[in-house]
């Protein structure tokens, strides 16, 4: 055999068998259907994923709706009242109710107690623990808060701010005109210059004495003429003293206006005739010792 017959002979040696050709033929065919198959599911695949992972958010998102909700309903519980209780209290009478005072922030007028927020027979305390009380911030009313908003019971008047801004005005955050400490505090003295309780009753011809007594009737007509609201008087029974000792006056505010209102009470723990309503320095002497007391 010549040299190019053994070429052609090994070519024809490895030409594939028609058979052969067919099998190939159909494998490749199949694997170019799989490849086109894979190719049209891809898109669904990622659209299925897509499908799931947006549900996974939307349930995620709404079950953190949820938790906030719940949380938002349980502060708004604990922080919902209906109205104010504006308190003015008279140091005399105060100091011989409820024991030793300081005689350096005894006054011979009415001072401020405090604004508290209110249900009537229940109210919201320590609302918000997240305000911390800073002194510094009633620095332009700090004068005016030592004069009209004393502790008579302390030394410090700052601790017992602390105790009425955290207990109290801490639970008023939603309402403009007391949103803050600078504002709770700020429009507390304006109400005392608008709802003057010593101007009040000095109108009426009411003044402190040891000499004699009011009717409750007298007393009640007397803010009721100058306020054209319901107020509540509070008395507390003192020993040596034969009637109860006028010690507060509550006037009721709307929530949001801080516009007076109708109290429900018209008094407590006053009786039906006659209380005194003592003068600075009168009553029982050894209670203005100038003993200090914690709140």
């Amino acid at each position: 055999m010549n040299q190019a017959s053994s070429v052609v002979y090994g070519l024809a040696a490895y030409k594939l068998l028609p058979s052969q050709q067919t099998d190939i033929k159909v494998a490749a065919n199949d694997d170019r259907q799989q490849r086109q198959q894979e190719e049209l599911q891809s898109p669904h695949r990622f659209a299925r994923l897509l499908y799931w992972f947006a549900i996974l958010c939307i349930t995620a998102l709404f079950s953190g709706s949820l938790r906030r909700s719940a949380q938002i309903r349980l502060v708004s519980d604990k922080q919902s009242f209906r109205f104010w209780v504006f308190s003015q209290q008279t140091s005399a009478g105060y100091c011989a109710g409820y024991g030793h005072c300081i005689s350096e922030h005894i006054r011979p007028f009415w001072t401020i107690h405090g604004l508290w927020p209110t249900n009537a027979e229940s109210w919201p305390k320590v609302c918000n623990k997240t305000i911390n009380f800073n002194i510094s911030v009633f620095d332009v009313i700090r004068n005016d808060l030592e004069m009209y908003w004393p502790s008579v019971r302390s030394m410090n008047s700052s601790a017992f701010w602390r105790h009425e801004w955290q207990k109290h005005g801490s639970c008023g955050l939603q309402v403009f005109h007391v949103n803050g400490m600078f504002r709770y505090f700020n429009e507390t003295l304006s109400l005392l210059h608008t709802y003057n309780v010593t101007t009040f009753l000095i109108d009426e011809g009411i003044f402190p004495t040891i000499n004699r007594t009011y009717t409750v009737v007298e007393l009640y007509k007397a803010l009721t003429d100058n306020l054209r609201s319901k107020a509540n008087i509070v008395c507390r029974k003192v020993n040596g003293f034969a009637y109860p000792v006028l010690t507060e006056v509550r006037l009721c505010l709307s929530k949001y206006g801080l516009e007076l209102i109708d109290c429900q009470i018209d008094s407590y723990g006053c009786g039906n005739s006659s209380v005194y309503y003592l003068p600075v320095g009168e009553g029982n002497r050894s209670q203005l010792d100038g003993c200090p007391n914690t709140l």
